[in-house]
C-alpha cells in the first residue's frame, strides 16, 4: 500500500508539472482530483492497517553507529539539495529584476513593495494603489506581505524572503522526520523521504521557472508545510502558530480550522483547544486587528471585493480556465449566461464544495474516531480539504498549486513513521 501511495504522489507531481493538461481541460482536472484525493485516502488506509516494531538491536553499538552514518548522509543530501535549489532560483531571478513600477507580467511583487514602502513611511498601507493604469485595493493579508519588510531593510531581492521561508519549513520537516522511519526500509529511502518537500519544490520551479520569477507563493507553501509537519508531530503549540500563519496570509483553510478544533474536542483534548484558541486570538489581534482593522474595519471586505473584481476581469479574458489544474473550464464553457453569472455559479460551487467537504470529514471522524489517531485524521483532512479548495478555486493560477502539492510530502513520510498512536509501542505503553 505504501508503494501505491508513492506512485500516487509521483503522478500528482507529474500532473502539476510535466503532464499538466495532457488530457485536455476537462479530463486533466478529474485525473488530478482523483490522484490528490487518492493520496489522502491511501495514507488513511495505511494508518489503519499498519503496526511498526523496533528491532531489538536498535540501541546497541552497531545500531547507534548505523544511525550516525545515516544521519550524516542525510544532512549531506539535504545541504546538497538546498544548494541546487537556491542555485536554480538565483539563475531564474537573473532573467528579470523586480521593480515597484514594472507590472507587465504580474503585479504580485509590486503590490507587496507598495505595502512595505507605505508601512515603512508610516502611511496606512491598506489604501488604493494608483499609477499603474488601473486602481488596485491591496488584497494581501498582513503575513503575506509584512515579512518582506526585512528584505527591504537589508536591501535584498524580495524573492529571497519566500525562498528562505520555504527552505526553513523544509529544514523543519527534515529534522522532525529524519529519525522516525519504520524499520525495514532501505538506507536510500530513509534519506530520500525527508527530502521530499525540497524535491517537489525543485521539480515545480524547474518545470515552471518563469512563473516563479514574478510570484512569491513559496511563502504560503512554507507556512502550510510548517502546519502539516506540526500536525504529524502532535505539537499543538506549533500547530496553532502554523494555523495562524496560514490564516493571516492566505485564508484557504478557514473552513478546516473549526474541524481541527472539533477533532481535538471530540478526542477529549480540551486544553489543546484552549491553547489553539488563545494563540490564534493573540496572532489575530497582534498582526491584523491592532495595526490595521482597528484603523479601518473594512480592510478585509474591501480586499475581498477587489479580489472578486480581479477574478471577473480574468474570466473576461479567459486567462487560465483551460490549464487543466481545476474545474473552471466546466463553468466557463457550459454554464449558460454571461461571464458574471458563470463566475457566480462557480463561486457558489466552490463554497458548497468546501463546506460539504468539511462536514463530511467531521461526520466521518466522529463515526470512526476509534479507528484513527487524531494526528492521522487531521493530516488526511488537511490534504483532502486543500485539494477540494484549490481544485475549485476561482483564480486558477498555476503558481498557487505548489501549496497543496507540497503537503503530500507530509502524508508520504507519515506512511513510514513508526511513532504513531496506533503503533505496537503505544499499545505497550512505551
Amino acid at each position: 500500500m505504501r508503494f501505491v501511495l508513492f506512485i500516487l504522489c509521483f503522478f500528482e507531481l507529474l500532473l502539476f508539472t510535466w503532464l499538466r493538461n495532457f488530457a485536455g481541460p476537462y479530463i486533466s482536472p478529474v485525473l488530478l482530483l482523483l490522484c490528490s484525493l487518492g493520496v489522502g485516502f491511501c495514507f488513511l488506509k495505511i494508518d489503519a492497517s499498519t503496526n511498526y516494531l523496533v528491532p531489538q538491536n536498535a540501541n546497541n553499538y552497531f545500531g547507534a553507529k548505523k544511525r550516525r552514518i545515516t544521519a550524516g548522509l542525510g544532512i549531506i543530501a539535504f545541504l546538497g539539495m538546498s544548494w541546487v535549489m537556491f542555485d536554480l532560483l538565483r539563475n531564474i531571478w537573473k532573467i528579470a529584476p523586480i521593480s515597484m513600477n514594472v507590472i507587465q507580467q504580474s503585479d504580485v511583487i509590486p503590490q507587496i513593495m507598495f505595502l512595505v514602502a507605505r508601512y515603512k513611511a508610516g502611511v496606512f498601507p491598506y489604501q488604493v494603489i494608483t499609477g499603474w493604469g488601473y486602481d488596485l485595493f491591496p488584497t494581501y493579508l498582513p503575513l503575506q506581505w509584512f515579512p518582506y519588510f526585512f528584505a527591504d531593510w537589508l536591501h535584498k531581492d524580495y524573492r529571497w524572503v519566500p525562498a528562505i521561508v520555504l527552505w526553513l519549513a523544509c529544514a523543519y520537516f527534515f529534522v522532525k522526520n529524519f529519525s522516525v522511519h519504520a524499520t525495514g526500509i532501505n538506507l536510500l529511502l530513509k534519506i530520500f523521504l525527508p527530502l521530499m518537500p525540497l524535491l517537489v519544490w525543485y521539480a515545480v520551479v524547474q518545470n515552471d521557472g518563469y512563473t516563479y520569477i514574478f510570484t512569491v507563493e513559496e511563502l504560503i507553501a512554507g507556512y502550510y508545510l510548517f502546519a502539516a509537519t506540526s500536525i504529524s508531530n502532535k505539537n499543538v503549540l506549533a500547530l496553532s502558530f502554523g494555523i495562524g500563519l496560514c490564516l493571516l496570509s492566505r485564508y484557504s483553510i478557514v473552513f478546516w480550522v473549526p474541524l481541527c478544533m472539533l477533532g481535538y474536542y471530540w478526542a477529549g483534548k480540551r486544553k489543546e483547544v484552549l491553547t489553539m484558541s488563545v494563540v490564534l486570538a493573540f496572532m489575530f489581534i497582534a498582526f491584523y486587528w491592532f495595526p490595521f482593522l482597528r484603523i479601518d474595519k473594512g480592510v478585509f471586505f474591501k480586499g475581498y471585493e477587489y479580489h472578486r473584481i480581479a477574478a471577473f476581469r480574468d474570466w473576461v479574458r479567459g486567462s487560465y480556465m483551460h490549464n487543466g489544474l481545476g474545474f473552471s473550464a466546466y463553468a466557463y464553457d457550459f454554464v449558460p449566461g454571461n461571464i458574471e453569472r458563470k463566475l457566480f455559479v462557480y463561486q457558489f460551487v466552490h463554497l458548497l464544495a468546501c463546506v460539504a467537504t468539511v462536514i463530511a470529514l467531521g461526520a466521518f471522524y466522529r463515526k470512526r474516531m476509534q479507528c484513527y489517531s487524531l494526528s492521522t485524521f487531521l493530516l488526511f483532512a488537511f490534504k483532502v480539504y486543500l485539494t477540494v479548495f484549490y481544485m475549485f478555486i476561482q483564480t486558477q493560477y498555476s503558481y498557487l498549486y505548489i501549496t497543496p502539492l507540497i503537503i503530500s510530502s507530509a502524508l508520504l513520510v507519515g506512511a513510514f513513521r513508526k511513532d504513531r498512536d496506533r503503533s505496537v509501542l503505544s499499545s505497550l505503553g512505551v
